[in-house]
């Protein structure tokens, strides 16, 4: 997958987080809320006419960070809901 150049730093610094970590892109679509399809097109660099909100950077940033808290408040698997 070609990903999108961004010129924002923060933009492009964070799409390539999700890619180095291979985070899933459903995943954070749906915390997100918008559809995977559009939030996957989001990142391509071949789909011009579909790019990040300012305000979408700012939710996507807050549901990373949201998930960073999450793994470092983990302290045990017994502790897991399933």
């Amino acid at each position: 997958m070609a990903l999108r150049k961004y010129t924002d730093a923060k933009t492009a610094a964070i799409i390539s987080f999700i890619e180095m970590w291979k985070i899933s892109k459903s995943m954070l679509a749906k915390r997100c809320g918008m559809s995977a399809y559009t939030f996957k097109m989001k990142m391509l660099e071949t789909a011009t006419q579909y790019t990040f909100t300012d305000a979408e950077i700012k939710k996507l940033s807050q549901v990373l960070r949201n998930m960073a808290q999450e793994i470092v408040d983990f302290e045990n698997i017994e502790d897991l809901p399933f």
